[in-house]
């Protein structure tokens, strides 16, 4: 995978990563070949670089081509085995072949989201069925699997709809994306829409996404009390298991103290110890702590939300600096207790 201008690009590219609008509705799924017509639209959007697969894409491409190519040139060699006298006969059934080929390459083919996905267990290139009450069972082959994160949606062009249900398509929606994407702007076209014929309600995605970023804030506070929490009672386990380890070893210290060492090498002594579990520990959590994530966001998923799954690189840094600076924190304050024990009284002391 690699990130290419779209001054670059120069056609049947296949993208790497799924291009996506600044609310969050798909443009071109993962997998999608980028036609120089394409690239034009993206580019009007503003979007100036994309993510495509580096060696897939022209191997893809050039073996669809060439198939294509063999397959016309088969069909026309049939073709002129016929003693047609009428060459605009010729000419057309050259162009019925033509229409069939492109047909047989094309159709058939959808993008499938990645939750229901997963819950068929299919991936892009495997078939499924979609049942129809009236059409019965019909089966289509996945091009690619597209992310989204609420429902279950299967994507099909006009053409695909054709070839599986050997009819045109009706269009019941229409979406559509004002200039300036305000939601004002959305309202007022929304307004003129529903005083078309047949325009039966409109809805805005800026509605949904502020419902969703309200609820995320929510959340946010609840995953700012639950972080405060843990990082009070890591501090009181740490002082707690560091304050007993020197009650336990007064007498070993101040044996140390006797045969000369100064203060400093003493508390370094017990230092070292603390460090080392410190940084085990915390390498550990952090592995522990992405095993446990995961079974979380898998267990609170319902059927028709995917959440995402992914834990950014900062989180796990963050996580470990506050674990280390919170052991500096009990060595600093250990260091004065380990100075007030008293050589004679600990080892007086009866173990």
């Amino acid at each position: 995978m690699k990130r290419m201008k779209l001054s670059e690009l120069t056609g049947n590219e296949i993208l790497a990563q799924s291009l996506m609008t600044w609310d969050y509705q798909i443009i071109l799924p993962e997998g999608a070949v980028l036609k120089k017509e394409y690239i034009d639209k993206i580019e009007e959007m503003g979007i100036l670089e994309v993510y495509v697969k580096e060696d897939e894409a022209n191997e893809i491409v050039i073996l669809k081509n060439d198939i294509e190519k063999t397959i016309r040139s088969k069909v026309k060699s049939i073709l002129e085995r016929h003693t047609y006298q009428n060459n605009k006969e010729l000419q057309g059934l050259t162009q019925a072949a033509d229409e069939i080929i492109t047909n047989i390459l094309d159709e058939k083919e959808v993008v499938l989201t990645e939750k229901i996905a997963k819950e068929l267990e299919v991936q892009a290139g495997d078939m499924i069925t979609i049942r129809d009450e009236e059409k019965g069972d019909l089966k289509v082959k996945i091009k690619a699997v597209c992310e989204n994160y609420m429902g279950h949606y299967l994507y099909m062009t006009a053409d695909a709809y054709e070839a599986v249900y050997n009819e045109k398509p009706e269009y019941n929606a229409v979406f559509y994306k004002t200039v300036s994407g305000t939601t004002k702007e959305a309202q007022s076209v929304g307004e003129d829409i529903l005083q078309l014929p047949g325009a039966l309600s409109v809805s805005y995605t800026t509605d949904l996404k502020q419902q969703v970023d309200d609820m995320l804030g929510a959340l946010d506070i609840v995953i700012v009390v639950l972080t405060i929490s843990a990082g009070m009672l890591a501090f009181v386990v740490l002082y707690n298991l560091n304050n007993i380890n020197i009650t336990e070893r007064k007498r070993e210290l101040a044996t140390l103290k006797v045969l000369g060492f100064y203060p400093n090498e003493v508390s370094a002594y017990v230092y070292r110890e603390n460090i080392v579990l410190t940084v085990l520990g915390a390498l550990f959590g952090v592995a522990l702590g992405k095993i446990l994530h995961r079974f979380i966001i898998v267990t609170v998923e319902i059927d028709t939300v995917m959440f995402g799954r992914n834990i950014d690189m900062s989180s796990f840094v963050y996580s470990f600096l506050l674990t280390v600076a919170f052991s500096m924190i009990v060595n600093g304050a250990m260091y004065f207790k380990l100075k007030k024990i008293n050589m004679v009284e600990s080892l007086k002391s009866v173990e």
